[in-house]
């Protein structure tokens, strides 16, 4: 088999993992929202009101901001467990399939707590109403609430709550259900599109322990007085969150990632953020060593195509 044919081979194989290896996740957090549009006449200002918008805020509640939280929290855990680099919206997740079980049940979990908040935002909403009249004085606009003083009331302001969870496998149109011509349009459309899909999947993965890495090194390094930078939990966290998870999302078989997620997993193992800030001598021999796991990344992504690594920010930025 000669070089081009192997790379064929390796590139149809990752093409195939991608359906294979993964299924599909809508997960939304449905809600009633609390910001209305205000009324700016009644606003006093020298400004040219043609160029200006106000919003209001209908009510303050920390049962609805717990809402909030619980939706974010598990928005957050799905991206963190969802394979990288895939085209579909916010919300929708392409997630390897070791890693379903955990997450349905983490669903649930969230679901529940989901509505059991809920209930104690409908239980306070008419209280929530009052509050809003004198808080908002002129603002306050009775058409932008429920009338909960009725059950079909509260059971409408209710049914506004509640988690949508769907999965799916992602897979074209048969000819059982169109034209023959039409199947074999969209089986083509989506063989590029896969194709395409797992060098984004590959290069998000290698783009996403780059910048984790990156990070951990810049912190180690000492600056050019002899002194450590200081450096947050998360440096170390999150990097030992993505190498757990990263078997199940190398869905494309990514060899050489692998290799150094591997390496990079060593360097750490027996660490804690604690014992890397307290003791010197290991964050010297950490920072070393994350340094060759450095270098060789950038060689990695030296060789991925430009379009592909240009992803944004897939992985969690660090926020120190």
């Amino acid at each position: 088999m000669t070089a081009i044919e192997t790379a064929q081979s390796e590139d149809a194989k990752e093409t195939a993992n991608v359906l294979q290896l993964t299924t599909c996740l809508l997960l939304r957090f449905h809600k009633t929202g609390i910001i209305r549009t205000g009324n700016l006449a009644k606003i006093q200002t020298i400004a040219n009101k043609q160029r200006l918008g106000l919003s209001k805020k209908i009510l303050q509640s920390d049962n609805y901001e717990q809402l909030l939280f619980i939706a974010r929290d598990m928005r957050r855990y799905a991206v963190k467990r969802q394979v990288p680099g895939s085209p579909f919206s916010e919300g929708t997740h392409l997630v390897p399939l070791p890693l379903v079980d955990d997450l349905n049940d983490k669903i649930t979990n969230a679901e529940q707590a989901y509505n059991k908040w809920a209930d104690h935002f409908v239980a306070e909403y008419a209280d929530l109403v009052e509050e809003a009249k004198i808080e908002l004085q002129d603002q306050f606009l009775a058409s932008n609430y429920f009338d909960v003083s009725t059950e079909a009331g509260r059971n409408a302001l209710r049914a506004k709550f509640w988690v949508e969870r769907r999965w799916f496998d992602w897979s074209p149109s048969s000819d059982k259900k169109v034209s023959k011509a039409i199947a074999h349009q969209e089986r083509n459309r989506q063989a590029t599109e896969i194709k395409d899909m797992a060098l984004q999947i590959k290069a998000a993965l290698r783009v996403g322990l780059k910048k984790l890495v990156d990070h951990l090194v810049d912190r180690l390094s000492p600056q050019p007085n002899g002194k450590r930078k200081q450096f947050a939990t998360t440096t170390i966290t999150k990097i030992v969150d993505f190498l757990e998870l990263f078997s199940a999302r190398n869905v494309c078989g990514d060899k050489e990632l692998a290799l150094l997620a591997d390496e990079a997993k060593e360097v750490l193992s027996g660490q804690t953020p604690e014992s890397i800030k307290g003791d010197e001598g290991i964050a010297t021999v950490v920072a070393e060593r994350m340094s060759t796991v450095k270098e060789n990344l950038d060689k990695l992504l030296r060789d991925m195509p430009a379009r592909a690594i240009d992803l944004g920010d897939d992985e969690d930025e660090e926020d120190e």
